[in-house]
């Protein structure tokens, strides 16, 4: 069986760890005059098709995340693709200095984290589910639409995602664009970058050469800079996805996109200054009906 690998990304939450059942309890608790009103996140799943929940893995950013960070109301919900069906709402909290996971949380890992303004933090990591949550967490074959919220209220984009035990990722590109829906307003170009090796000769694409791709959009070079502490090659069976957002480039209407990363080309994908997904998402929040 496939195995996304690289876990070594969640060695830097599991010192964070703590048996104390109180503290963790303590730690899950935000104060209700502390409602988060700014935060906002971006998030992107690994492999766009996965064969169990297991498998699944989201890298996510989230701005303006108070210091004292967040309760339980901050979760991954999923939902039907036609949206009128919520499969599951499981906990994912952004974690901020002095955060502790507890099992039944998305766990977390490869932590980035920077101080724009006093009390706020933005934050980068990765997230997986937890063993606890896999225990009760299964989906049948099928596609479906995951959101970041809090208290309920959509905080992140809408992502889609299929789950299809057959799946084969050596018949899956090597190198993929994923347009992500802009925020309400937002005309920056956003996109992410998806690279895998499921094969001994496959690319060996560095994670430097992921981050720094050339766009082409319609037909016009726009060339990215960037870096990162891990700068070397995927290994066989590995996936990763970058998130990019390039403000010089702006959406009015649609775009068609190309990347270009050593040498290789992803296929054309259309990015759209609007979010249908969101949008519906959004609209349907009010009648969605809980399965679990």
């Amino acid at each position: 069986m496939h195995h996304v690998k690289g876990m070594a990304l969640f060695a830097a939450c599991a010192g964070l760890l703590l048996a104390g059942v109180a503290l963790a309890a303590g730690a899950r608790s935000r104060p209700a005059a502390d409602p988060l009103p700014q935060v906002r996140a971006v998030i992107v799943s690994f492999a766009p098709t996965v064969r169990s929940l297991k498998e699944f893995q989201l890298r996510a950013e989230a701005q303006d995340v108070s210091v004292a960070g967040m309760g339980e109301d901050a979760q991954l919900e999923i939902r039907s693709a036609d949206g009128s069906h919520r499969l599951a709402a499981v906990t994912m909290r952004f974690p901020v200095e002095g955060h502790m996971i507890v099992p039944d949380e998305m766990v977390c890992g490869g932590i980035s984290r920077w101080s724009p303004t006093p009390g706020k933090m933005n934050v980068q990591t990765t997230f997986k589910f937890s063993g606890k949550q896999l225990e009760t967490l299964t989906v049948p074959d099928g596609a479906y639409l995951a959101a970041w919220t809090l208290g309920g209220v959509r905080r992140s984009n809408v992502i889609p995602f299929k789950v299809d035990a057959s799946f084969d990722p050596t018949n899956a590109p090597v190198l993929s664009l994923t347009p992500l829906e802009p925020e309400p307003g937002a005309t920056s170009l956003r996109v992410a970058i998806t690279a895998q090796r499921p094969r001994e000769s496959d690319p060996a694409f560095t994670r430097m050469q992921l981050l720094t791709p050339t766009l082409v959009v319609d037909g016009k070079v726009t060339q990215l800079g960037g870096g990162g502490s891990n700068p070397g090659p995927l290994h066989v069976g590995e996936w990763t996805v970058y998130l990019r957002e390039v403000p010089e480039v702006r959406i009015d209407g649609h775009a068609t996109v190309v990347a270009k990363v050593a040498g290789r080309e992803t296929a054309p994908v259309v990015v759209s200054a609007a979010a249908p997904l969101a949008a519906a998402w959004d609209k349907g929040t009010a009648a969605v009906k809980t399965d679990r």
